[in-house]
């Protein structure tokens, strides 16, 4: 009787340790699986695609096959950015959501836009040259010329001007301001040109023809010279006094043949009326 009793109890011990060790085994195995999941466990992904009408295409793999669309982190790889994960089978979203609204900017009233200045070219920089011209007059023949020219603002000196006048050429160097200076004795209507080395710009000006007026048959323009002044003095040969004679011959026989006209015309005159 007692060898059974002692049997029984020690039947019952094993059989409470083998429950025991079943139930600890199986806790164990199911917090591991709530820590870590499965490699081969079943996940979805929506894969974004660019329709309004068919946002996502629902793609369900093993987790282990998810690297072209998201990394170990769960964070999707490029061109895959729209992409959703999900860790179970479920059915991916109709439409997409909304983003958040951007605030409009508005500009301040009070802001204008500055203009960008336009650039423009230095008017010193280079070479440049000018022409100036006095004269001439009446009482004054000559016509003044001067022959200016400049680098980067500053007067060149040596410059060799060329200047030309009815034919008239003249050559000067310009001095230590950058001019050339010449003068003319005025012979009429034309032009004076300047051209100069060292690739100056050329340079003309129109000389007008002077308009004087004629006093006692000698014109301010001629230089004082009798008009036609080409005969001599003609009394230094007795031509002058040959002449004299001859006008007054001349004027004596006009006015005698005037007077024989007046008397025959009074002699007709008296027998139309008789």
């Amino acid at each position: 009787m007692k060898a059974k009793i002692l049997f029984s109890l020690l039947v019952g011990m094993l059989i409470g340790e083998l429950l025991a060790s079943v139930i600890l085994f199986s806790n164990t195995k199911h917090v591991s699986a709530q820590e870590t999941p499965e490699e081969d466990s079943i996940v979805t992904i929506c894969h974004r695609t660019e329709s309004d009408y068919v946002p996502y295409i629902k793609l369900t793999l093993p987790r282990n096959l998810i690297s072209n669309h998201f990394d170990e982190n769960g964070t999707p790889t490029a061109g895959h950015e729209g992409d959703l994960l999900f860790d179970s089978d479920v059915e991916c979203p109709t439409s997409v959501a909304s983003e958040s609204p951007q605030p409009t900017v508005v500009p301040d009233p009070t802001t204008y836009p500055q203009p960008i200045p336009t650039p423009t070219a230095d008017p010193i920089a280079g070479k440049h040259s000018s022409l100036s011209l006095s004269g001439p007059s009446c009482e004054n023949k000559t016509i003044e010329v001067a022959y200016d020219v400049k680098e980067n603002g500053q007067g060149r000196q040596d410059v060799e001007a060329t200047f030309t006048y009815r034919g008239d050429k003249k050559v000067v160097k310009t001095d230590n301001n950058g001019r050339a200076y010449v003068s003319y004795s005025y012979s009429g209507e034309g032009t004076v040109a300047v051209t100069a080395s060292d690739d100056y710009p050329q340079q003309s000006l129109h000389v007008n023809p002077l308009d004087c007026p004629v006093v006692a048959g000698v014109s301010a323009e001629s230089g004082g010279q009798v008009l036609g002044a080409t005969t001599q003095v003609l009394g230094a040969t007795g031509t002058f006094t040959h002449t004299i004679s001859t006008v007054l011959r001349s004027l004596a026989g006009f006015f005698i043949t005037t007077l024989i006209s007046l008397g025959v015309l009074r002699v007709l005159t008296n027998k139309v009326e008789v």
